[in-house]
């Protein structure tokens, strides 16, 4: 596993952390941030995991990816799965949920993430987790979406009660 180094966390508003992402983007670099919210779980944890985004469009993702969105209005970026898409639009939904959103315009995805990375507490390191295990779990999930609730609720009590 790739060792990311240590890192200080800051919290700063979404506004300024896109609008320096468009910025990067426009230039061909990428973006890497720690996750809030929980709608990816459990692939993506909160406070816990950090992505990379690479600016993307729509010709440039696939089902499966996970893509950076922003709302029409531009008031919220949305980071969930691509589930399917056509030539003009497309469909998505957090790990987390059971029912898709959309249909999407293409001018709503802004990026899509390249690696993900856990928070190792024993090192104090990010260490990637886009191995063979993690994409064939990300693979067969798709196929569960009416079972994602009850899944994540039986997943979750277990992670309680191992400690």
């Amino acid at each position: 596993m790739q060792d990311c180094g240590k890192f200080e966390a800051r919290q700063i508003s979404n506004e300024a952390v896109f609008s320096l992402a468009r910025e990067m983007f426009s230039i061909g670099n990428s973006i890497k941030f720690l996750v809030s919210g929980n709608s990816m779980y459990p692939f993506i944890r909160h406070n816990t995991d950090m992505v990379t985004v690479a600016s993307a469009t729509l010709e440039q993702v696939k089902p499966l990816d996970i893509v950076l969105v922003c709302t029409e209005d531009e008031q919220r970026y949305i980071l969930h799965r691509l589930i399917k898409k056509t030539s003009d639009d497309f469909y998505m939904v957090g790990d987390a949920y059971s029912s898709l959103e959309g249909p999407l315009p293409a001018k709503a995805i802004i990026g899509k993430v390249t690696e993900v990375h856990r928070f190792n507490k024993r090192s104090g390191t990010f260490l990637q987790k886009f191995g063979f295990f993690y994409r064939f779990l990300i693979y067969i999930w798709r196929f569960v979406l009416p079972l994602r609730p009850l899944i994540i609720r039986t997943y979750a009590a277990f992670r309680r009660k191992s400690g």
